[in-house]
């Protein structure tokens, strides 16, 4: 089972003081062990949950310029460990 939350960064350009947005994808995968599906009330905010066994996990950032950066993924089954688009273990899996 997979969980995907998507968002939009706001920053500050430092040189103009414009504001830049960038997007942020985070993928959570493994086994539920549980759920709550929570209560909903008009005008209220809900109050849902999920638990999990992580196996997987993705943290990618989109930029306005529309650049993806890896920031993170980690997957336990596959040998996959990334960061900043670095991928740590290439030379660890080329000799399985």
């Amino acid at each position: 089972t997979y969980l995907t939350v998507r968002s939009t960064m706001q920053s500050t350009v430092k040189a103009t003081g414009a504001m830049s947005y960038s997007g942020l994808k985070v993928v959570v995968g493994g086994k539920v062990k549980g759920y709550n599906l929570g209560s909903l009330e008009k005008g209220k905010q809900g109050n849902s949950g999920v638990t999990m066994s992580v196996t997987y996990l993705k943290i990618e950032l989109k930029y306005a310029d529309g650049t993806t950066v890896t920031a993170f993924e980690l997957d336990k089954y596959n040998e996959k460990y990334v960061v900043n688009g670095q991928d740590m273990l290439k030379e660890i899996r080329e000799f399985s």
